[in-house]
């Protein structure tokens, strides 16, 4: 942090440090570090995940609805919409954490529908197996969730659990 860094570079590297910290499980200074992204000038990629790591990280502090009001307002920002879907995704995840399970199940189904072809959508598929498979103990229906998770755009280690569960 020391070198002569352009601002767009610094914002990068106080992002990238963001990063580890959470890596280490250290949410409190992941926060810190996202915060300062803003202080450099970060590229539009860089501006919008850092705010997203941020609102992941402060959620790990026991600030869910500061997140989800963080989340709420990405998704609510037409300049994010093509990454609404990873908005979306988390958005429904703690309302899981929640124990909102019908509410996240709904908003993991739209994700799976409305964003097909992405990452997200193939996560979605895999919790929405998972939510079928352990809260209403659906194995039929979780079985044919988790083989469509294959299909996706999942990431790998997603499709081998999905794989697993599915087998079993």
């Amino acid at each position: 942090m020391q070198q002569s860094l352009t601002n767009e570079q610094l914002a990068e590297v106080t992002y990238e440090l963001g990063l580890l910290y959470v890596t280490l499980e250290n949410y409190e200074e992941a926060v810190v570090a996202f915060e300062r992204v803003d202080e450099g000038s970060p590229t539009f990629d860089i501006e919008f995940k850092s705010k997203l790591e941020y609102a992941k990280a402060i959620k790990y502090l026991d600030r869910e609805d500061e997140s989800l009001d963080i989340l709420e307002e990405l998704n609510d920002n037409t300049k994010y919409q093509e990454n609404w879907d990873a908005v979306e995704l988390e958005i429904a995840q703690i309302q899981l954490e929640r124990g909102e399970n019908e509410l996240a199940l709904e908003l993991f189904t739209k994700v799976d529908t409305a964003y097909k072809k992405t990452p997200s959508a193939g996560i979605a598929a895999y919790m929405r197996g998972d939510i079928v498979e352990n809260i209403y103990e659906d194995f039929d229906s979780a079985k044919i969730l988790y083989d469509r998770v294959n299909a996706t755009s999942a990431p790998e280690d997603f499709k081998l659990e999905a794989r697993s569960k599915s087998q079993l």
